[in-house]
């Protein structure tokens, strides 16, 4: 999915995530391989290719 997640909305559904997920989504964004835009959190189109990669990193 191009326009990715909501992170206000999840964790108004589940709660806030484990510190675990939390940092590794910091590194994640940090590394250029997930882009935050307002509350919503998403690849770079440039970078669907490691969609497995990503995903992995945060479960």
């Amino acid at each position: 999915m191009l326009e990715g997640i909501d992170l206000a909305e999840i964790e108004m559904k589940t709660g806030p995530p484990p510190e675990a997920v939390r940092r590794a989504v910091e590194s994640l964004v940090r590394t250029g391989k997930l882009k935050e835009d307002g509350t919503r959190l998403r690849l770079p189109e440039k970078l669907l290719f490691v969609s497995n990669e990503v995903l992995q990193a945060i479960v």
